[in-house]
């Protein structure tokens, strides 16, 4: 099972173009770019689920979702939902809730939902931020495998992990447009209660008046 993961998630790295590090990001080569549109450099976009995961068949299939159940079980303050229960959840409306969308085979969901950069599921930051707000009774944070259920209708997904927030005062939720990794930025959007991005600003026309003959 160990060389099966280590097999696997391998392959996962290399094949996520949204990867922090791939060499892609300061290429010279326009090609490499041209071949789909930017992701952020924290995230994978939903199609980037890699080949290699396709090519090595049941076995690695199975080895990630018994690694992201391990991650379950090991989690103390991340809940894991699906779409029945974070529907009645919302329906239930005792609770702010913050809903991290993830896929296993992501290597910046793995890092960030499913452990630390060291394979620590206690130490993933999302745990540990979920620690934090603990004492806050009013906000409870989630992770929803997208690899195991479809996400429910109001959370459009471009890319994992994703963040949503869902006031317990508002009838939709909100994605976080930043970086999860950004503690201090994350922690005051959700004290703020997970609050809309601001519109555009449109842009101003100026009109020159012309000289009359």
């Amino acid at each position: 099972m160990q060389q099966t993961m280590k097999a696997v998630f391998l392959g996962l790295i290399w094949a996520c173009p949204g990867a922090a590090f791939r060499i892609s990001r300061n290429s010279t080569s326009s090609s490499l770019e041209a071949k789909a549109p930017a992701s952020p450099s924290w995230a994978c976009r939903l199609n980037d689920q890699p080949s290699a995961l396709h090519a090595a068949g049941t076995a690695a299939n199975a080895a990630l979702k018994l690694h992201a159940q391990a991650a379950d079980t090991d989690s103390q303050y991340v809940k894991a939902v699906n779409a029945t229960s974070l529907l009645s959840m919302m329906r239930a409306a005792e609770a702010d809730l913050l809903i991290v969308f993830y896929a296993p085979w992501c290597p910046h969901c793995q890092t960030y939902v499913m452990h630390d950069e060291h394979g620590n599921a206690d130490k993933a930051p999302l745990e540990l931020l979920a620690k934090e707000l603990a004492p806050n009774k009013g906000v409870k944070v989630l992770k929803y495998d997208i690899n195991e259920h479809k996400p429910p209708i109001g959370f459009a997904l471009e890319h994992v992990p994703t963040i949503f927030f869902k006031s317990r005062q508002r009838p939709t939720p909100v994605a976080f447009q930043g970086d999860p990794h950004d503690n201090a930025g994350l922690k005051e959007w959700i004290s703020k209660g997970g609050p809309e991005p601001a519109p555009a600003a449109a842009p101003q026309v100026v009109v020159l008046a012309t000289k009359s003959t």
